[in-house]
């Protein structure tokens, strides 16, 4: 189940993103995904967290929706997109949980958040972006129907390094 997260989440998010990171490390990827208690309670504030919970095994992942910023739009040149899309960041699973399923022939826990992000938000169309080498999340976005939109550079403004990431979107029809 996707829930707006209230402020008592925040630990749990925050604390998410640093278990999330370490298993990053481990595979020896460089995407960073640590998040600040600030910037947790801000996303929160604003009502875009969500917390993903499972029955029996209380909350398992979060996830940030928000409104298209604008200058994505135009960074990305995604001027064929409606006003009320979303924008999807920090979809976050507990690491334990990642490619796995609660049963046997039943989707992913990944695949089930995927799904249950989309029918929550039918008929709103959904924008994401990931690091380009990520060939596995990326085939995972597409398996979902997300739609590869263009590959674009990106640039750290403190160190000067730059890398490409690929943006997805999905239609989300209902």
């Amino acid at each position: 189940m996707l829930t707006i997260s209230p402020t008592s989440d925040a630990e749990f998010i925050t604390s998410l993103s640093r278990r999330i990171q370490d298993w990053l490390i481990q595979r020896n990827s460089l995407q960073q995904i640590v998040l600040s208690s600030v910037e947790t309670n801000g996303y929160i504030v604003q009502n875009h967290a969500f917390v993903f919970t499972h029955s029996s095994l209380g909350s398992i992942g979060s996830v940030f929706l928000e409104p298209l910023p604008k200058h994505l739009v135009e960074t990305w040149k995604l001027v064929h997109i409606d006003k009320q899309t979303l924008f999807l960041s920090k979809l976050m699973l507990e690491p334990s949980l990642i490619g796995s399923s609660s049963k046997p022939d039943t989707p992913s826990f990944g695949s089930q958040m995927i799904q249950c992000i989309l029918n929550a938000n039918a008929g709103i169309p959904i924008v994401l972006d990931c690091w380009d080498g990520n060939t596995s999340l990326r085939r995972f976005y597409e398996r979902h129907g997300f739609k590869l939109h263009g590959i674009f550079e990106e640039t750290d403004q403190k160190s000067n390094e730059s890398w490409n990431i690929a943006v997805y979107v999905h239609e989300n029809r209902g």
